[in-house]
């Protein structure tokens, strides 16, 4: 009896044990998080994401098979299987592949490694909690500094690029829509559980930031997510929950209608048309249904050219692609026969001249540096993960923390239909990390906690 005792309290003691370091290890991530975020502008956050990913993979990677005798922490078969198809792909493509660049295979390799961490930090609550806690605030003092930029209160450095648009602190107005869109359903599943005036504050703010982005794109996957939330707690809750929740969304609704409508004449774009508003921003977001409209529509326009290029490169390498971090060089070579085309024709001469380093879609993007293979595998690691988070928000619907994981990624990968956030630094960091925790479904303990 004494021996059965002592051995309890020693997988007690070490399951504490472990806990604690995957807290530690959360803030070590939180670190490199705020680390590209708020990098200057002369530091390169595209190298320092894959030097911090690697320090983190050799402390967790140490921990964990310090805690398992030998045998690290492993996902399930089916998500290695999809990381395994995607490492084939990735040292196929970069071993056949024309343009590939060592920059891009290790940032792919990175979502892998983040994936696994994501996972293994998904075991602990408490780690989740300080991750969510971090991003949280972290979007808000990017909302505050977007603020000042909108009245040129000069609190942050910035580049010359898109130096008369609001990018907080991102050289792309881009990257600050793909990030407010990730964050803004976090912020809200925070204000929907618990009604603080904090957590109301952060919502809006963000919202805010998001508009000042002028990102489009951002602003339907946003939409997306926003409509998503709705339908879950709608259809999943019951009771006075659902009652409560409703009122708690309302009051959302009316602080972003009420934020449209004090940002409405902001300027948030300069275009040789002259300069647009938030409202006719807006509008020219409907104008994409009308012909005429697109083809005025030099964003999109470009947009059109970048996707023809793509298909290009996917004709030529269907299967292995150009190689990882090749579609810039490649881009390059095609645009003898891209001047044919109508939409290069439209474009202003700056976008002509443009060296396009993304497909802005991210299903083309990386057929085209990955082939098919590469897109099954991408395909395989993002779906997997979001169907245990979406059974998982089925089973307990009131786990609003799962579900706002799952509408996060879900408003990001919408975003990547016309945009790349797994290639913006920051954005990929927080969709691979939220990947990994909502495909492990939370022990019973844990879903007291969260809820």
């Amino acid at each position: 009896m004494g021996s059965l005792r002592e051995s309890q309290r020693m997988g007690w003691s070490l399951s504490v044990s472990m806990k604690t370091h995957r807290q530690w290890m959360s803030v070590a991530l939180s670190a490199l998080f705020l680390g590209l975020l708020f990098a200057p502008p002369g530091l390169d956050r595209e190298v320092l994401l894959p030097a911090g990913t690697l320090l983190l993979l050799v402390a967790s990677a140490a921990l964990s098979v310090a805690h398992r005798g030998g045998h690290p922490l492993t996902p399930p078969r089916s998500l290695l299987a999809m990381a395994g198809l995607w490492t084939l792909a990735l040292m196929l493509s970069t071993a056949a592949g024309t343009s590939a660049t060592i920059l891009g295979v290790i940032t792919h390799a990175c979502w892998v490694v983040l994936l696994w961490l994501g996972w293994w930090l998904g075991g602990d609550s408490r780690a989740i909690a300080i991750l969510g806690r971090m991003t949280g605030l972290a979007a808000v003092v990017v909302a505050a500094i977007c603020l000042a930029q909108m009245v040129d209160i000069p609190i942050w450095p910035r580049t010359d690029l898109f130096s008369d648009r609001v990018v907080g602190v991102f050289s792309n107005p881009n990257h600050l829509g793909s990030f407010c869109a990730f964050a803004l359903p976090l912020a809200s599943i925070a204000f929907l559980r618990e009604p603080k005036v904090g957590f109301w504050c952060q919502s809006g703010l963000i919202y805010a930031a998001l508009l000042l982005s002028g990102s489009r794109g951002a602003w339907i996957s946003a939409l997306v997510a926003i409509l998503l939330l709705s339908l879950w707690i709608t259809w999943g809750m019951s009771g006075d929950r659902r009652r409560h929740a409703i009122r708690r969304g309302l009051v959302l609704i009316a602080t972003w209608a009420a934020t449209t409508l004090a940002l409405s004449e902001r300027p948030v774009l300069h275009s040789p048309d002259g300069i647009l508003s938030v409202s006719e921003r807006l509008q020219q977001t409907g104008e994409v249904l009308d012909a005429d409209g697109r083809d005025r529509d030099r964003t999109l326009q470009h947009r059109l050219l970048l996707w023809s290029a793509a298909g290009q490169m996917i004709q030529q390498e269907p299967f292995l692609g150009v190689g990882p971090g090749g579609f810039e060089s490649a881009y390059a070579q095609s645009l003898p026969a891209l001047r044919q085309l109508p939409q290069y024709k439209r474009l202003e001469i700056g976008l002509q001249r443009d060296r396009a380093r993304f497909a802005h879609n991210e299903a083309l993007h990386v057929t085209a540096e990955q082939g098919i293979l590469g897109l099954v595998a991408l395909t395989g690691i993002l779906m997997l993960p979001l169907a245990t988070g979406l059974r998982t928000g089925v089973r307990w619907p009131n786990h609003l923390w799962y579900q706002g994981g799952v509408v996060a990624v879900l408003s990001t990968i919408v975003h990547g239909l016309v945009s790349y956030p797994l290639h913006i630094p920051t954005t990929s960091v927080l969709i691979f990390i939220s990947l990994g925790i909502i495909c492990r479904s939370p022990s019973p303990d844990d879903r007291i906690r969260l809820e």
